[in-house]
Parts: C-alpha cells; structure tokens; sequence
C-alpha cells in the first residue's frame, strides 16, 4: 500500500487509510445510513482502495479522491455525494 499521499498543493505526508475510513463514515452518517452500516461501508471501500494501490510508494491526492468517489458511487451514491462536497471543501 501506498506509504505517502501527494496532497494538491505538492506536499507530501504520509498515507492512512484510518483517514479515508473516518471521512466514509462521516459521510455516510449524514445520510440515513445506520452507524454499522457506514462502519462496514467505509471497511469495504478502504479495502478496495488498499488493493488498488498496494504496488505505489505514493498516491496523488486527487487519485485517491477519484478512486474512493467511483467506488462509493458503485454502492452508495449518495455518500458519494456528500463526500465529493466535503472534498471541494478542502
């Protein structure tokens, strides 16, 4: 798995998953979605996107945003919605 992320600004930190878990559930918590479902949502796509970058040393920022936001339109649109607002945000 990727052990940096390339944030939009050229700096560079290092890379956890526990974040893009904690941003899915917090998404996912605005919507309907109960606590455990969003816990086991954020589990499933953190895991996707473990694999999927399993052979990179770093990731860009804006990739890992697109791959975490394709995967949850797959399953969950509308925490896919909020995601994308709260990452216009920042």
């Amino acid at each position: 798995m990727a052990n940096f992320i390339i944030k939009r600004d050229g700096k560079k930190e290092p890379f956890y998953i526990g974040k893009i878990k904690r941003g899915i559930v917090e998404a996912a918590l605005k919507t309907d979605m109960q606590e455990k479902n969003a816990e086991n949502l954020a589990e499933q796509i953190s895991q996707e996107i473990s694999y999927s970058i399993r052979n990179a040393n770093e990731v860009l920022a804006a990739e890992l945003t697109a791959r975490v936001v394709s995967a949850l339109d797959a399953v969950a649109p509308q925490v896919a919605k909020i995601w994308k607002k709260y990452q216009e945000i920042f």
